[in-house]
This record gives C-alpha cells, structure tokens and sequence, in this order.
C-alpha cells in the first residue's frame, strides 16, 4: 500500500522532472544513500520534485527509513510526499519492533530443541547503525548447520501461527563459501527478552555481507550501506585476514563490494587493504545504479512445464537474463575490465542448464 501511494505520488512529477533539467534517477539515489548511515551524513541538496521522481523506487527497494531522516526537514509534512514518507518510515518502525520482539520467540524454541542457529542481516546489522530504527529488519535470517535444517524446519513449523514476521531459514551450503562452522568461530551472543542470539564476528559478517550482496546482484542500496556501516564500524582488532579469506577469487569479490562502498556512498577505507586496491571496472558503478533504479526483486520459480507455454516461458526468460554483476558471479569470475555481454551470455546457459535439471 505505501509503495502504491508513493506511485501516485510520483506520476504526476515524472514528466517534470525528466523535462527540467533534474538529475537522473541513479545519481539521486546514489546522493541520497551517501554516508546515511552516519550519526551525522553529509549535507545534502535535493529538491522535492527529484526525491518524488525517486520516492517508489525508495519504497521498493525498502530505503524510505534510511534515508527520511535525512530530508525531513526538507519537505512539507502536510504535503503528499511528506505524508508518503512519514507513513513508510512510522510502518517501518512498527515492522522493526515486530521482528525484534519476534526473534527471541523464534530462536528460544530452537535452543530448546539443541539447534543453535546463527542471526544474520536484519536486526544483527541495523545495531550498528548511528540510528538502528532507519535500517529496516524485514525478516528473521536464520543459518542452522546442514544436518539440523530438518528438524529446525519442523519447530518453526510447529510454531508459525505465533511468529507473525517471516523466517528465511538456510542451511549453511547456501551462503557459498561461508561454511557454519565459520560463522560460529568467535560469533557474538546478544540477549534478547532472556534468550542467547548468536550473531557473526565482525569479520565473518562483513565477508557474509558482500557476498549476498553480489549473488543478489547488488539490487538493493540497503545492502551496500550495511556493507558501509559494518566496515565502518568494525573496530581496531579487526583481522582482515580472516574477513578476506584465502580464497583468491572470493577475496576479490570481497574487496570488489568494499570498494564500491568507497566510491559509491562514501564509506571511509583509510587504513584498509581496499586503499591499496586499483580503481573498480568502468562498467561496475553504472551496472550497479542500473539495477538500483530498476530495483528489481528476484524472479519467482518457474515449473518446467511452463517450456510448453510460449507466452508464459518468454517473461521468464527475461526474468533469468543477469545483469552484469550477478553474471560475473554466477561464472564464477573476478570483476575487471572485460566485457560483460559475454559472460551475461554464459550466465543466461547456466542458468538455462539448472532450469532444465530443477525448474527453476
């Protein structure tokens, strides 16, 4: 409902806003999620016409909370689009409060069951942002070991009438390369309501971090703040060894996403080994505003029957086609200069392939 009202705000001004001279779409969006994360962001100038041409993908792309903040003094809050984002950040709020009283009721009766599971995203990284209530949570991410997803499936099934948020339940394997056990070496254990959350070290959670962030494609600027905020915030014994890992390929994703924090929003990197790497691929930062004005959500699965419908199999189709980051890691590839098209190509059999065996 809030995304819808954002649109009808917005229609009226897209015209206008294309015809004045405003800037684009991916240029106020990258502005606007520049340090907002800070207790004290950079200052910012933007007009209300440009934050309406922007305010549906802001709601989309679930940024309203982060970035109201830091423009409501800046709009008329007895105005459409002041009443637009009021309402998505006083929603917001609510859905936070909702996931936070949640969790230990989630995670209580897994212990119970003597499953550990570890929290991640949500609620674990919005702690460390200067004003927690801008991030929002949206649902409860839960990593329980390989063997435990079975009967971690069955007590959150057993108690689902009472959860009320959704629970995104993984087993580690998901999170390629971010094997359970890693995740549980040094993992910080916070107490809600009287019940243990174990949460990531440092380390382990930023590496988790950007590397959803690239096999999502990098769809949504919220994940690349949480990126910002967590390397910002990580401390002086941070072990950058430990975050980047030995695995050559991986470390340079890693390092990819960090500099994008950098040269995108602004995060600071002084001290870091990201200072020491070279400048990101040309096409990288136009991919990635592409994508964050599209602010796309991931195609839904598709039966493979649907290969015998033709009007139905064609939207899928262009539903897989991966942007350029996704592609570069569907093949397993490092982020330089090359051309993309290829490797999108490469990307779109593999892809195909797995439909093929799964239907997916």
């Amino acid at each position: 409902m809030a995304v819808q009202a954002a649109q009808r705000v917005a229609q009226p001004m897209t015209v206008v806003s294309q015809a004045s001279g405003y800037r684009a779409a991916p240029d106020l969006l990258r502005v606007l999620h520049e340090g907002a994360w800070r207790a004290t962001p950079p200052p910012l100038d933007v007009t209300s016409t440009e934050l309406i041409a922007v305010l549906p993908t802001l709601f989309r792309s679930a940024s309203v909370g982060l970035i109201w903040p830091r423009v409501r003094g800046m709009v008329d809050p007895s105005d459409a689009l002041g009443q637009a984002m009021t309402e998505g950040y006083r929603r917001q709020r609510e859905a936070n409060a909702r996931v936070i009283e949640a969790i230990p009721r989630v995670i209580g009766p897994l212990r119970e069951a003597g499953i550990q599971p570890i929290l991640v995203k949500g609620w674990s990284v919005s702690r460390h942002y200067a004003a927690p209530a801008v991030r929002l949570c949206g649902d409860i991410d839960l990593i329980v070991r390989p063997g435990e997803y079975d009967a971690a499936t069955a007590v959150l099934h057993a108690g689902s009438a009472d959860i009320g948020v959704p629970v995104d339940l993984q087993h580690a394997p998901t999170w390629r390369d971010r094997g359970d056990w890693d995740l549980r070496v040094d993992a910080e254990t916070n107490v809600l309501a009287g019940v243990p959350v174990l949460v990531p070290s440092r380390e382990a959670h930023l590496r988790l971090l950007c590397l959803h962030l690239l096999v999502h494609g990098a769809m949504r600027p919220l994940w690349l703040s949480d990126v910002a905020v967590m390397l910002e915030t990580r401390g002086a014994d941070f072990d950058w060894d430990r975050c980047l890992g030995a695995d050559r390929r991986r470390r340079g994703w890693v390092l990819t996403v960090l500099r994008l924090a950098h040269e995108v929003l602004g995060a600071e990197i002084t001290g870091t080994p990201v200072a020491a790497e070279p400048p990101l691929p040309r096409w990288l930062v136009p991919a990635l505003l592409e994508r964050w004005e599209r602010a796309a959500v991931m195609p839904a699965p598709v039966e493979r029957r649907v290969a015998l419908r033709p009007l139905r199999l064609l939207p899928a189709v262009r539903e897989r086609w991966q942007d350029p980051i996704r592609a570069t890691v569907t093949c397993g590839l490092p982020f330089n200069d090359f051309p993309r098209l290829p490797i999108q190509c490469a990307a779109f059999m593999i892809r195909g392939g797995q439909f093929l065996r799964v239907g997916v």
